[in-house]
């Protein structure tokens, strides 16, 4: 199971809403047929990081906002009888949306050594 919360940087003002607990995160296992998790296994979770893009409405477009007291996001990795949440699987449907020609999108991927 993992454990994290990166709610980004706190507000500089007491009465902004803030956690208070660390939520499980869903993953997704790859143990290979032994079902046991060792050498050559692994795990994969979705997972934020410290900075946030923020949509500006009267620019139309996204700002980044850095953290000011962080660059890095701790996240929280235990082990026990429980199984812990799951990422769902989708079937792949056909589905009602329409199709993307082209868009603009920006990927961040940390792979942790």
């Amino acid at each position: 199971m993992i454990f994290g919360n990166n709610y980004g940087q706190l507000s500089y003002f007491n009465d902004a809403p803030k956690p208070d607990d660390l939520k499980e995160i869903s993953i997704q296992l790859f143990t290979g047929s032994d079902g046991i998790f060792n050498d050559g296994d692994y795990l994969l979770f979705f997972a934020k990081a410290t900075g946030r893009w923020i949509y500006n409405q009267s620019t139309g477009q996204y700002d980044y906002l850095h953290h000011n007291y962080s660059d890095t996001a701790f996240y929280f990795l235990t082990s026990g009888p429980e199984p812990g949440k799951k990422l769902l699987m989708l079937s792949n449907q056909q589905s009602q949306h329409p199709t993307i020609h082209q868009n603009q999108t920006l990927f961040i991927h940390n792979r942790i050594m």
